[in-house]
């Protein structure tokens, strides 16, 4: 099962990788672009992943001293 712990560690992954689809066409299809639409070129100051088991939340510090609340939020 998915646990709210390995959400948050994908979360945070996708934000030290500075991409929000990594697999990206190799397993999730989208629209071929010039540009990489889903490659972060800053720090967000908050990240929310919906449809999760149920609600978590963590604080993270990047190199430079950004911080963004990673939030996952369950169906409503």
């Amino acid at each position: 099962s998915w646990s709210c712990s390995r959400a948050l560690d994908f979360m945070q992954g996708c934000l030290r990788w500075r991409h929000l689809s990594p697999t990206c066409p190799d397993t999730l299809p989208c629209y071929p672009f010039d540009i990489d639409p889903f490659v972060l070129k800053s720090c967000p100051h908050v990240m929310i992943a919906a449809e999760q088991p149920h609600y978590d939340t963590r604080l993270v510090k990047a190199a430079g001293g950004q911080t963004t609340r990673i939030i996952l939020l369950p169906s409503f």
